[in-house]
């Protein structure tokens, strides 16, 4: 560990995810050990174990993205969202039983600036395990079993379509995860995330050939970047603890607000602009075979939906 920073796992919390989508919270604490220096914390990887009595697979990784000023020789707490796979919680339920608890180990590699000089600083042991005792695990695992009983009634009752759900989810995570490599590696051609997603494209060429040329990756590139739009000023809002409730307009003023309360940032103009993108999807979603999208408005949606995302984390 860099001795200039102190990192440990302060919390770790169960999340009831949307469908599909157990999570837990991750609460790292980072303390600048530097008497007389600000530290400027860049970014944070971490990869992510459990550990049941003898038992310990990797998880994966996570990210901390985003620039926080860290004061002399004081800390702040950085959370990160994890997913976990219900295969994943019922192999750990397995092996809890009533005898053992759950221990999570990550480590980790970030970046921080001193002076405008970067530097890079590691840290793993003991610091970063935190142990869920067997009973709250249980507390977690009935309230993650619960949402997916409750999601199964609902598809067995159809109100939620099986084959839509799988695919929806399949197709938004994908395409989630590929915009955020595109927009934090910088990428600048519309070309090279597209080819990322092969999914996309092999939708786009059956629905060209069933129904129309209109449908095509500009078509694909707006769709879902509108579609991200929405969720992204959900997602914000939940982090910052408001409730997910009203009509969109409502929503982009509550979170304008709320930045402006929580880091003392002005984004009315952004919002404004995240209203209108909003209504003006429709034409998208409703009316593009008579209005193909080209690709001057994909691009539009995209550097839009990369701005909103950068604005609102970075």
């Amino acid at each position: 560990m860099d001795e200039k920073l102190e990192v440990k796992i302060d919390e770790i919390k169960n999340i009831r995810g949307i469908l599909l989508d157990p999570q837990i919270s991750i609460g790292f604490k980072i303390k600048n050990k530097f008497k007389d220096k600000d530290l400027i914390f860049e970014n944070l990887k971490y990869n992510l174990g459990v550990f049941v009595d003898n038992w310990g697979p990797e998880l994966g990784s996570g990210f901390v993205f985003g620039k926080k000023k860290l004061q002399t020789e004081k800390e702040i707490i950085l959370d990160s969202k994890f997913k976990l796979k219900f295969s994943t919680i019922m192999a750990i339920n397995s092996r809890v039983l009533d005898r053992h608890d759950v221990v999570f180990k990550a480590d980790i590699i970030g970046t921080y600036s001193k002076d405008n000089e970067y530097a890079d600083f590691s840290a793993r042991g003991q610091d970063l395990e935190y142990t869920v005792p067997q009973s709250k695990w249980k507390d977690w695992y009935r309230h993650w079993m619960y949402d997916l009983n409750s999601l199964k009634n609902q598809i067995g009752e159809g109100v939620i379509s099986s084959s839509s759900l799988d695919i929806g989810v399949t197709f938004a995570d994908r395409f989630k995860q590929d915009l955020e490599k595109f927009i934090y590696s910088e990428l600048t051609s519309m070309k090279l995330i597209l080819e990322k997603l092969s999914n996309v494209e092999e939708f786009i060429e059956f629905s060209k050939n069933n129904i129309g040329p209109f449908i095509d990756e500009n078509w694909a590139v707006a769709v879902l970047s509108s579609a991200l739009l929405e969720n992204v000023v959900n997602l914000k809002l939940e982090e910052l603890g408001e409730e997910i409730k009203g009509n969109f307009d409502n929503r982009v003023s509550k979170l304008v607000d709320k930045i402006k309360e929580v880091d003392g940032r002005d984004i009315s103009s952004l919002g404004i602009r995240m209203r209108e993108k909003y209504r003006g999807r429709s034409i998208i979603f409703h009316s593009s075979h008579k209005n193909r999208v080209d690709n001057n408005l994909a691009k539009e949606y995209l550097e839009f939906i990369k701005e909103v995302i950068t604005s609102l984390w970075m």
